[in-house]
């Protein structure tokens, strides 16, 4: 430090450079002088040199781990405002490790936020950005909130982008995780397997909801009739419409094991009853 003071106050030598700043405030904070480094980093300001993305994802990440939450989103936003003005916007990359420190020390209502000033941004979260949120809202016991991520973004996203594999394998993880799947989450599966003609996985989800006595709305049943009518050529689907209005539950909903027991009874060849 000696040396990169004396390099400093000297104007006989070259000004420092980003790279040489960083090392030094990298150096610093691995021996845990978090103030000294901050020195540093302000005393790079004043030289007109506001450092890049590396020089705050030192600092942003040393702030998290101290839990000097504030001054991390701090840093942020000074970083966010600059790159604005430069014409640059922060990465997917960016968001995702800021919002992963976050979680791992309890910051999950800041990680919500960035999550939101994320999708804000432009900037489209990926498989790896859901996973964040949603393994940090589970560690802070908000049940509630995994459960809208996973039903009302991540597999219904998936689903449309046709990445059924991915969206069945959240869907998996939401039942592992105690969470009861709603309508949402099986209308946007069956969509997403009906559009890659996935009969049997959209058969065999069926099968699941009704064993689990699952009650449809009238969305999921016309998602259900119209796909059995795509993969169905005698499926009389005007023949049963009459009968769901007048025996479902105020016209609108039905039990998914009663749907199929009518949809065999006028079509057998299908074999998709829960029994």
């Amino acid at each position: 430090m000696k040396l990169f003071s004396s390099l400093l106050e000297d104007g006989n030598y070259v000004e420092p450079d980003v790279i040489t700043f960083n090392t030094v405030i990298q150096g610093l904070c691995k021996e845990g002088r978090l103030d000294k480094a901050v020195e540093i980093y302000d005393t790079m300001i004043e030289r007109g040199s506001f450092g890049n993305l590396f020089t705050c994802h030192i600092l942003i990440g040393e702030y998290i781990k101290a839990g000097i939450i504030d001054k991390a989103m701090e840093l942020w936003k000074r970083l966010f405002s600059r790159m604005k003005i430069s014409g640059l916007s922060p990465t997917l990359f960016d968001y995702n490790t800021l919002m992963a420190s976050l979680c791992k020390e309890s910051s999950l209502e800041q990680a919500r936020r960035l999550f939101q000033e994320m999708k804000e941004s432009n900037c489209e979260p990926d498989t790896i950005s859901f996973n964040i949120m949603i393994d940090g809202t589970l560690k802070a016991g908000d049940i509630q909130s995994a459960k809208e991520l996973l039903n009302d973004i991540f597999i219904n996203r998936l689903s449309k982008l046709g990445q059924m594999e991915e969206a069945k394998g959240a869907f998996d993880s939401m039942i592992a995780s105690g969470i009861t799947p709603d309508n949402h989450v099986y209308d946007s599966l069956i969509k997403g397997f009906g559009l890659n003609d996935e009969i049997e996985e959209v058969i065999n989800l069926l099968r699941q909801m009704a064993d689990m006595g699952v009650i449809l709305d009238l969305e999921i049943t016309n998602s259900i009739l119209t796909f059995l009518c795509n993969s169905a050529e005698h499926l009389h689907v005007m023949e049963l419409l009459p009968n769901f209005s007048s025996e479902s539950s105020g016209g609108t909903s039905i039990s998914c094991d009663e749907l199929l027991m009518k949809i065999q009874k006028f079509n057998p060849k299908l074999q998709i009853s829960a029994a």
